[in-house]
């Protein structure tokens, strides 16, 4: 399956006209308007777009690392919940792939693609849980859904 994994992307069309509300009467229209204030602070947002291979490829990294977290703190007979920590799942991705990165702006560029691909692990594909979530947690931890088996 050859795709691609959209995540925050807007087309011009969906923005609203391509070259700008033009007036009637003088006036914008109150929908034409708030379209384009939108249009603007959606500009301000970069668009991410991976193909389903990269995508498939981060998201058996992240779940392989996840597990094997869960088993050492099942060996350790740990206190903890097992799982990993959302930021530590980050930063062991990162330095994983730091031969890749050669920038600052490419660090932050692939700790946020990271960050998305976890977040639709956990939201949309439902591979990833959170532990006791806690809405008001903003570093939940996180473990493999149990049912969960890499193809």
């Amino acid at each position: 399956m050859s795709g691609f994994v959209d995540e925050d992307i807007e087309t011009e069309e969906d923005r609203g006209e391509v070259n700008g509300p033009s007036p009637v009467n003088g006036h914008i229209d109150s929908d034409k308007q708030s379209r384009m204030q939108s249009s603007q602070s959606d500009a301000s947002k970069q668009a991410t777009k991976i193909t389903y291979e990269e995508y498939k490829a981060m998201a058996t990294l992240l779940v392989i690392h996840c597990r094997q977290e869960e088993e050492k703190a099942d060996s350790e007979m740990s206190e903890g919940d097992g799982g990993v920590k959302h930021s530590e799942l980050v930063n062991w991705y990162l330095k994983e792939h730091e031969e890749d990165i050669g920038s600052e702006e490419e660090l932050l560029v692939k700790k946020m693609l990271v960050e998305k691909v976890i977040n639709r692990l956990i939201d949309h594909d439902n591979v990833l849980l959170k532990i006791n979530p806690d809405p008001d947690e903003p570093d939940p931890q996180l473990a493999v859904h149990p049912n969960f088996t890499l193809e």
